[in-house]
């Protein structure tokens, strides 16, 4: 076990305010907007760019301008974050977005159709009732926003992850925050619905400050880092483990990115594993600042599955995965019944 910075309550605070203005919206991914070169002469770290579109079937990519056609059609902006539909009528977000409590007005759900946004009325907000704001690693920081009419068809929708989340889980991270560099921090010069990937690398007991390396029993907030692509460990300490997953891939949340999802893929479908709520410093660059985060900073958020109870209250949820051991059980009890049968049709007739 290991000693999270206590720095987290403060950081919580901090991002949440951050969250209040409009702000153009990407998910910052790593980068170095003055990158070494190559034996080609060409850079070795680009940062991110407006010009870097999400392609689904190689996964490359950032900025995902495919409208209906996007497998993460279903991800949308709501309030100053970002939301995620888990059928028709429900979307999946952050609570600490809506400062007003459980009142609809004004709160409106804004999908990508690739020919403009659409805008869908909230009739209700159920928010988690452990939820008491982010001034530390409170539980709770889950909502469920009900519509007043059913989105299209055309836009996906996304089933909630409720197994295991392991350490080293490559995650997928959409949202509609700011973007940027890892070595300066924030440029707000792009805009749209952004993609990248990091792994699961620690997890928190709610209200926390130790985390865990591996997932424990109760755990309820996963945790990532933002490894540089090079390596630099001296100005971005790779605190909590692991290894960046790449200059094109390695990615960190950004303002505007509150609630959005933290996807698995499973039998070939994106499921919601977690959300991305919050950010947090480490090493030398531990205080926030304007150009927060940087390259050795980390985030996370709420596990699905340690919140069942309250999203199992609102939104179906799939039936558990059993255990390998109840598999092999009653695989055996088949293969028992078979070889009787077996058995029965070869005894000797009296």
């Amino acid at each position: 076990m290991f000693s999270f910075v206590t720095r987290l309550a403060a950081t919580l605070c901090a991002v949440g305010a951050l969250a209040l203005p409009a702000l153009p919206v990407d998910a910052i991914v790593a980068g170095n907007p003055n990158p070494p070169k190559g034996s080609n002469g060409n850079d070795l770290y680009p940062p991110d760019s407006p010009n870097n579109p999400y392609n689904p079937a190689t996964q490359t990519g950032r900025l995902d301008t495919l409208g209906v056609l996007s497998p993460f059609s279903g991800v949308g902006k709501i309030l100053e974050g970002t939301g995620t539909l888990l059928d028709p009528t429900h979307v999946l977000t952050a609570a600490h977005l809506f400062h007003n409590g459980t009142d609809t007005t004004g709160v409106t759900f804004n999908l990508d159709s690739g020919a403009g946004m659409v805008s869908f009325a909230a009739s209700r907000i159920d928010i988690d009732p452990d939820f008491q704001g982010v001034n530390s690693n409170d539980p709770g920081d889950l909502a469920v926003v009900t519509l007043s009419a059913p989105v299209p068809a055309a836009f996906r929708t996304y089933g909630l992850y409720t197994g295991a989340l392991t350490a080293g889980t490559t995650l997928t991270l959409v949202g509609y925050g700011q973007s940027g560099s890892g070595v300066t921090g924030y440029d707000t010069s792009a805009g749209g619905r952004r993609v990248g990937k990091n792994n699961a690398d620690a997890f928190l007991l709610p209200g926390g400050m130790d985390y865990d390396t591996t997932y424990q029993a109760g755990d309820q907030t996963y945790l990532f880092d933002f490894d540089s692509p090079d390596g630099d460990t001296a100005s971005a300490p790779n605190v909590i483990g692991g290894l960046s997953l790449g200059n094109d891939v390695e990615t960190t949340i950004g303002s505007g990115d509150s609630g959005g999802p933290a996807f698995v893929m499973v039998n070939g479908q994106y499921q919601v594993a977690a959300l991305n709520n919050f950010l947090d410093r480490f090493g030398p660059d531990a205080d926030p600042g304007p150009n927060f985060p940087f390259f050795g900073s980390a985030g996370g958020g709420a596990i699905v599955s340690a919140y069942t109870g309250f999203l199992g209250g609102i939104v179906p949820l799939p039936a558990p995965e059993p255990p390998p051991w109840a598999v092999l059980g009653v695989g055996a009890v088949l293969l028992a019944v078979r070889m009787g049968f077996q058995r029965g049709k070869n005894l000797p007739r009296k």
